[in-house]
């Protein structure tokens, strides 16, 4: 008679050699059904994009049963699931930028005790972080704002300049003839003269006097 126990990953047959006897021998054969762990196919570590660029990276693994793969991108210290599959997923970027740089682990698992995981530094090429790439519509948007702005506003603010620095350097008043010039010295002696002949002294009758008026009312 054979006689089967069959536990968990375990079978267990029992074979006696003769069932006539009272000593019996047993033998025992112990076959063990044990999963095949998952085993990750190598894939680059680090990977290096430019501000804009597109990636599609494979994670496969191998094992029996197959495993569940995941890509999770790591945060402060933790782990969040973007992308899963089951034999293999995609680590798909369409567009590099700063939110899709850092550090990427990818993980395959077929039961609680058995995984395997692969690490991947995504990371923006320097210079380009927080940048646009050259003739992107951004680029161009803020271009046009750039020269608008300088059309409209760069006139005012020349004129303010202008303005301010008039304030701070006034021009200086010209010199005023002094009153000693030798000039106005004849002016006044001529009219000095005529004030003599006006005055009622030198009158008689029948003169004809011409008198010349200065045009300036304080020296008389």
């Amino acid at each position: 008679a054979v006689v089967s126990t069959q536990s968990t990953g375990v079978t267990l047959e029992l074979e006696p050699e003769s069932s006539c006897h009272a000593a019996k021998s047993i033998s025992v054969s112990v076959t063990v059904l044990a999963d095949d762990p998952p085993s990750i196919y190598n894939m680059p570590t680090v990977i290096e994009l430019a501000e804009g660029d597109s990636l599609e990276l494979l994670c496969r693994a191998a094992g029996d049963p197959q495993p569940d793969v995941t890509w999770s991108q790591i945060t402060n210290s933790a782990e969040e699931i973007r992308f899963s599959g089951v034999g293999q997923v995609f680590l798909s970027v369409s567009a590099m930028s700063g939110d899709s740089a850092g550090r990427w682990v990818c993980r395959a698992q077929n039961n609680a005790d058995q995984h395997d995981y692969r690490y991947l530094q995504l990371t923006l090429q320097s210079g380009s972080s927080g940048s646009f790439s050259s003739g992107s519509p951004e680029v161009v948007l803020v271009t046009v704002l750039v020269v608008s702005f300088l059309i409209l506003v760069g006139p005012l603010v020349l004129a303010v300049y202008l303005t301010k620095r008039r304030n701070r350097h006034p021009r200086r008043a010209k010199a005023v003839t002094p009153i000693t010039d030798s000039g106005y010295e004849d002016h006044v002696s001529i009219e000095k003269d005529i004030r003599k002949l006006v005055t009622p002294e030198y009158f008689k009758s029948g003169d004809v006097v011409s008198a010349i008026v200065s045009p300036n009312p304080a020296l008389y």
